[in-house]
């Protein structure tokens, strides 16, 4: 039984290119070509290494490139065709530096750490200025080159997986852009308010502040933001006291302290401390708004903070508005 299936193995071991069969339309263009006049030669003497990959490549429905020898002749699937674009099917054959002049100087160093030293490479979100479809274009690739071995264990080729990510990257970093756009909206509209607005989380950290909370502090907004509050001598524990209230009861909460400020004046200050919830509707952070005022008597008026995004959702409740979420 051992001798019988040893020499079946033997057999489909040395069986010639009957790997090749398949593979879309790269399958038969790879069938069709004159492969004698290329680097690797006749397709029925290539080595069962490369055969067995140029296989596994065309019948994936995974974008991939096979680069071999040290030409880096280019062999592809179908996926790998929307990449080339109107490089195909002339790709097909050729040396990866002929066809992709434009990013030999990203893909050489890569090629010399797979080919040279048996280096697998991982990429994620890889730029690429190539050019196609008549342009020159930003396009982003998530990318693992793998060493490729012969039967002597030696590295023959490379083997390029790939997905376009470009569109992802794009919407990110459009995303971004918003961001930092709502971002300044929001300094522009709390450093127009001349009372004192700070968000703190449940730690006692900034996490934003305007310009009259940071002169009363002594400090920039970019000094008072990201700061442990706990640390700033201008801020009494009675305050982070009631943020801890707050968090836990749900609450507004609302009170008058007495303060000294950074430049040594007294004040009385009128606050209210609104809980902020996050996407488990779970109290996180708390919006300190804060009034000096002459006199401990002032009474503070009732006042809700809301704030508004493009999937509407309430950020800030104040449990004596009407208004529902």
């Amino acid at each position: 039984m051992d001798i019988s299936m040893g020499s079946m193995g033997e057999a489909a071991a040395a069986k010639p290119s009957g790997l090749l069969g398949v593979g879309g339309e790269t399958g038969d263009l790879i069938r069709s070509l004159d492969w004698s006049d290329t680097p690797l030669g006749a397709r029925d003497r290539w080595p069962l290494t490369l055969r067995t990959v140029v296989r596994l490549a065309v019948e994936s429905q995974f974008p991939m490139a096979l680069l071999w020898g040290r030409e880096l002749i280019l062999l592809y699937n179908d996926a790998y065709r929307s990449i080339c674009a109107d490089r195909h099917p002339r790709a097909m054959g050729r040396s990866t530096r002929e066809i992709w002049p434009e990013v030999w100087h990203i893909n050489e160093p890569i090629f010399a750490a797979v080919l040279e030293h048996g280096q697998s490479i991982y990429l994620e979100d890889k730029l690429f200025p190539i050019d196609r479809r008549g342009h020159r274009e930003d396009a982003y690739f998530t990318l693992c080159y793998s060493p490729v071995r012969g039967e002597d264990g030696l590295v023959a080729g490379s083997l390029v997986t790939l997905l376009e990510t470009t569109r992802r990257v794009e919407a990110l970093r459009s995303r971004e852009a918003e961001l930092r756009r709502e971002r300044a909206f929001l300094r522009t509209v709390i450093d127009s308010i001349s009372s004192m607005v700070m968000v703190r989380d449940a730690a006692g950290r900034c996490l934003l502040a305007n310009e009259a909370a940071a002169r009363f502090h002594g400090m920039t907004v970019q000094g008072l933001e990201g700061r442990d509050c706990r640390q700033v001598s201008t801020i009494p524990p009675e305050a982070l006291a009631s943020d801890r209230e707050a968090l836990d009861t749900g609450r507004e909460r609302t009170g008058e302290l007495d303060i000294v400020a950074a430049d040594g004046q007294r004040h009385f200050v009128i606050t209210s401390r609104m809980p902020l919830v996050n996407d488990e509707r779970v109290p996180d952070r708390v919006l300190e708004t804060a009034m000096r005022s002459s006199s401990s008597s002032c009474r503070w008026p009732r006042r809700g903070t809301w704030s508004s995004s493009a999937r509407p959702r309430c950020a800030v409740r104040a449990p004596s508005s009407d208004s529902r979420c």
